[in-house]
């Protein structure tokens, strides 16, 4: 379960670090905000639950898109 107090937020120390970071639902796939002010208006010990249509999970992932350079031929 993820909650309000678990995403980054632009006054944190480590926000450069954490910038791209958002939420993917476990259950259908759906990705949202991942920042404390896209939930400004939640308490911050609230799950964040999915808001995909019929969905509700609170199965809920913090996830951040990584690229990575592979060689192939040397």
């Amino acid at each position: 379960m993820i909650r309000r107090k678990d995403l980054a937020d632009i006054s944190d120390a480590d926000y450069d670090k954490r910038r791209d970071e958002f939420m993917q639902c476990q259950d259908c796939g759906e990705e949202f905000g991942g920042t404390q002010g896209d939930y400004f208006m939640m308490p911050m010990n609230e799950c964040i639950s999915c808001p995909g249509l019929g969905c509700g999970s609170e199965n809920i992932a913090l996830v951040k898109e990584v690229c990575q350079n592979v060689i192939i031929k040397q």
